[in-house]
């Protein structure tokens, strides 16, 4: 009980964390008693050396990214969100799953937690976009789940003090999927990142500032616009989904299905 409450008393731990620290620490025998620096290692030993297997260089090539989070900001000007997506033609990211979108529209779902993740597949098992995730911090039964669809292993380590981006994988302060999406995006060559429905964890001042801090060090580490399209409480540009820049295509290709993504996952 007292790992549990001290992960949902500080402002760096969410749900998910707390259900995959759990599962590190069960695995422990002799762990009774509470210890600040074991919770900290649970969390981060499900991303400890995962490097990841494939590098997002073909798959972005450069383009635009649009990531787009479930906050209600994004799903209340849908339409304007959907327009945005036909006319200036990024490659869509979904944080987690995101309900409401046409899954035609979405390129790939990025997800950092392994808890996250199971829901996923288990309430949408034959959704075609692919799952961008670093598996080595996943079990080997969720691997096995994993089968039936395609995976994109970026990877990713968490390190308290430090944000860096290569070719196949990151390393983050914290297991943020809005930092992890990215770091890939850029590691893949796009300079404009748009953020929609980042709403800022219902207001949590606590969480909102682990996030700016994040974006503060991406920022550093890469030479990457990132502009909020939708309201947003981080440090980050801001401008209007209904602008008229929007409007226009931001590339000259049209938009591939995802068959036609140059991509190497691994199983």
């Amino acid at each position: 009980p007292t790992y549990v409450q001290q992960m949902l008393s500080t402002d760096s731990y969410q749900l998910d964390d707390v259900m995959a620290a759990l599962e590190t620490l069960a695995r422990e025998e002799g762990r009774s008693r509470y210890c600040s620096e074991s919770l900290r290692s649970a969390v981060q030993s499900h991303y400890t050396d995962s490097s990841g297997s494939w590098s997002p260089s073909s798959w972005v090539a450069g383009r635009p990214v649009l990531l787009v989070a479930n906050g209600p900001s994004a799903k209340s000007h849908q339409v304007a969100l959907t327009r945005l997506i036909e006319q200036w033609q990024p490659i869509v990211i979904c944080m987690n799953y995101v309900p409401w979108i046409d899954p035609k529209l979405v390129d790939a779902y990025a997800f950092c937690h392994p808890t996250r993740l199971a829901s996923f597949i288990e309430q949408m098992p034959n959704l075609e976009a692919p799952i961008i995730t670093p598996l080595d911090g996943l079990s080997n039964t969720m691997r096995e789940r994993l089968q039936s669809h395609q995976v994109f292993d970026y990877g990713l380590c968490i390190d308290p003090g430090e944000v860096s981006i290569s070719d196949m994988g990151c390393r983050l302060p914290q297991p943020f999927v809005a930092g992890y999406a990215l770091s890939l995006a850029f590691s893949g060559g796009t300079s404009q990142a748009l953020l929609a429905g980042f709403d800022g964890y219902g207001g949590d001042i606590g969480r909102i500032a682990n996030m700016n801090r994040c974006l503060t060090q991406l920022r550093a580490a890469a030479d990457m616009v990132i502009t909020a399209v939708t309201p947003c409480p981080y440090q980050v540009e801001h401008d209007s989904l209904y602008s008229p820049k929007w409007s226009q295509s931001a590339s000259n290709a049209p938009r591939k299905s995802h068959e036609a993504f140059d991509h190497h996952p691994r199983q």
